[in-house]
């Protein structure tokens, strides 16, 4: 490796882990200046970040006699995120059933069901409904206040998606069933669910497309009827890594924009190919891509297939790296995937798709190793969304009582020196002045 190459690559750095060290071993080789430009991307997401995921507060404290409460020390701590950190969510009662609900709570405020809302699962036989799965894992979300995603409720997915009595039937009752299923599933869960994947994966669509070609305006009519306050998704993967697919996909939103058709946010994939590492500015230019709808983004679907299946490390796909995947380079991608979509302003959630690497489908993709272990990537995660990325302090009050800083947008704990009572509000725009009463 060259001086100029080893220049770019120890420029690189992530937290603790010695990433650059990493690089430079002969198993691993990069373009300069492919590596220099990924590096300003991550730099300008940072100050992204510090733009768009922060505003100015301030609070005015009064006494119980309408007067300002001076020269007093006021402790501030974030307690949630405004934005949606999401997890998949796979909730099985097996030994390390308690573990995994803690960990969830302890990084995401999001909820995707990865199988227990699917067709197949809800009604593995015509009439015969089983909300039992589905229901129990709604109720702890509630419970934690952890928002939730119903996915997916229209994926023409053969093996996966369909039940198979549907596959079955002639045209006109597979047109009667797809409307009977949204009506059942959404006026079921309307009062905690909220957003909703209507349309899941609509360009690989194996079925629905040759029931019906309006099968999707159809259906997204169908659920703004329903619950008018829901958010509605459309959902595909691989249009960050293809760019043929990325422009079919746009061509098709669009299409339904311009017939407006109701949808309110677009949900992307993350994990294609399995293995593969991608480039942080075509992740950028991606999401500005799509931002252009004037829609809301998703990250949905998070994860990079890191081992095979004797658990021995795959080789990182399509990437400016040549070589193996290990925890350090998981966690180096981990960490500035987050921050590029967390810096882009279009983007109101990401969802990783794996917190224990034994209950994903991408080998190697989770948190946490097979033994349970806090892996790289759960450090790096971790830290950006629970202590780099929140906001905590201690001020005092001015003569006028008041006090101003910059924090995250979310829920914070306040808490007044010689005052027993803690309060919470909620910080979600800028320039925010918030009066609060003390007694």
């Amino acid at each position: 490796m060259n001086k100029s190459v080893k220049k770019a690559v120890i420029g690189l750095s992530i937290l603790s882990i010695s990433f650059s060290s990493y690089l430079l071993t002969e198993t691993f080789r990069s373009k300069t200046n492919k590596f220099v430009k990924q590096e300003n991307i991550i730099e300008q997401a940072e100050k992204n970040i510090e733009k768009i995921r922060k505003g100015k507060f301030i609070i005015n404290f009064i006494n119980k006699s309408g007067q300002p409460i001076k020269n007093t020390d006021i402790s501030v701590n974030q307690l949630s995120h405004n934005f949606k950190f999401g997890g998949a969510l796979s909730l099985y009662n097996d030994k390390n059933y308690d573990k995994y609900k803690e960990e969830f709570l302890s990084l995401f405020n999001y909820a995707t069901f990865e199988t227990a809302l699917k067709w197949k699962i809800l009604e593995p036989t015509i009439n015969e409904y089983d909300y039992g799965w589905a229901d129990n894992l709604l109720d702890w979300c509630k419970k934690n206040n952890i928002a939730v995603k119903g996915h997916a409720v229209l994926w023409g997915n053969k093996k996966w998606g369909l039940p198979d009595w549907l596959q079955h039937l002639d045209n006109k009752k597979v047109e009667q069933r797809i409307d009977l299923h949204i009506k059942s599933i959404m006026n079921r869960y309307k009062d905690y669910i909220k957003i909703w994947d209507i349309i899941n994966e609509p360009l690989t669509d194996e079925f629905f497309g040759n029931i019906a070609k309006d099968y999707a305006e159809n259906a997204l009519i169908t659920a703004r009827k329903i619950d008018p306050k829901a958010k509605l998704v459309i959902n595909e993967f691989g249009v960050i890594h293809n760019r043929a697919k990325r422009e079919r996909f746009y061509t098709y939103l669009n299409k339904l924009k311009e017939k407006n058709i109701p949808f309110d946010i677009i949900g992307l994939q993350a994990h294609e190919p399995v293995n593969g590492f991608f480039d942080f500015n075509e992740v950028a230019n991606t999401l500005n891509y799509f931002g252009a709808l004037g829609k809301e983004i998703h990250i949905t679907e998070f994860a990079v297939q890191t081992k095979n299946i004797d658990g021995s490390y795959t080789n990182v796909a399509e990437s400016l790296i040549q070589g193996n995947w290990n925890d350090d380079l998981q966690a180096y991608y981990y960490e500035n995937f987050y921050k590029i979509c967390f810096g882009n302003e279009h983007v109101s959630s990401i969802t990783l798709w794996a917190l224990f690497d034994d209950r994903s489908w991408l080998l190697g993709s989770g948190l946490f190793d097979n033994y349970y272990k806090q892996k790289k990537a759960y450090f790096v995660l971790n830290n950006l969304i629970n202590t780099k990325w929140k906001t905590k302090g201690l001020y005092k009050t001015n003569k006028e009582g008041q006090i101003n800083f910059n924090g995250f947008f979310g829920k914070y704990s306040i808490k007044v020196e010689g005052f027993k009572t803690e309060h919470f509000i909620n910080l979600e725009s800028a320039n925010l002045t918030y009066n609060l009463s003390i007694e």
